[in-house]
């Protein structure tokens, strides 16, 4: 499976799919060049890259870190996907309690079709303002 990839356009407040990633600078904390559907070409620290978990919700949507997901009929539930540096691994973060998550390897198909993505954390943050 090929990674996909894509990128929240800092500047302009929108989502780009990412066509490809050119280089990988190792020093003063450098972004790789990231470039777009468009060829729209993102420098610097003007994106926040994010990766597709390769899994889809009960809807059939590709699930990228920082979406939003719920658990089918709870307004409590809500979950934030992020990469855990430390066990290097996708997880689903509870915000009600940050310090709770469920790994992916420990998710089964019949909670992925109880998953419903609501937004991401840059287009929708007002998502988790209910849940804090």
């Amino acid at each position: 499976m090929k990674p996909k990839f894509r990128a929240w356009y800092k500047e302009n407040k929108e989502m780009k799919l990412v066509n490809e990633i050119i280089g990988l600078y190792a020093f003063d904390n450098d972004y790789p060049i990231v470039r777009c559907l468009g060829d729209v070409e993102l420098l610097n620290n003007e994106y926040e890259l994010m990766q597709s978990t390769g899994l889809h919700d009960k809807y059939g949507v590709e699930i990228f870190e920082g979406d939003i997901l719920k658990i089918k009929d709870s307004r409590l539930a809500v979950y934030v996907v992020e990469w855990h540096r430390n066990k290097f691994m996708w997880v689903l973060r509870y915000q009600k309690d940050k310090n709770q998550y469920f790994p992916f390897y420990a998710i089964t198909n019949t909670f992925l079709e109880d998953l419903e993505l609501l937004g991401n954390v840059y287009e929708n943050p007002e998502l988790l303002e209910d849940v804090e």
